[in-house]
């Protein structure tokens, strides 16, 4: 009778443990992720918003073009695990920074395989790009 309720209270308790939360599933759960454009950080909160933390590189209102990363805002940056970009535009070049601070980040080229003839806007304008993405 003493070893029966001893396999019972083993079977509530891996029960209780793989019923609740307290592991992970897999180590992308719980991410901190930077994005470039606002379109990337909307799909990427659409997508992934619930089982991560995302956040722009960019702050709201300013021209990404002329807008160039503090020291310290790169190495905040890249102690982050997952950087998404466009790799169409500058932005290859602070996914190489990035890359450079920290040989764990893992780095997504959104636009990868794209091309556009015009001007960047093509890419978000063209819904077939932006399920791509």
């Amino acid at each position: 009778m003493q070893s029966f309720k001893k396999i019972v209270f083993i079977l509530i308790i891996l029960f209780i443990i793989t019923g609740c939360s307290l592991f992970k599933r897999d180590n992308m759960e719980n991410i901190n992720i930077i994005t470039t454009n606002y379109a990337l950080e909307y799909v990427t909160r659409s997508l992934y918003g619930d089982n991560s933390l995302i956040q722009s590189i960019y702050p709201d209102g300013i021209n990404i073009d002329d807008y160039n990363l503090t020291d310290k805002q790169i190495k905040d940056y890249s102690k982050k695990d997952m950087f998404i970009y466009m790799g169409l535009t500058k932005d290859s070049e602070k996914a190489v920074t990035f890359l450079n601070k920290n040989g764990e980040m893992k780095i997504i080229d959104a636009t990868f395989g794209m091309r556009y003839e015009e001007s960047e806007d093509e890419l978000w304008l063209n819904p077939s790009n932006l399920l791509m993405m």
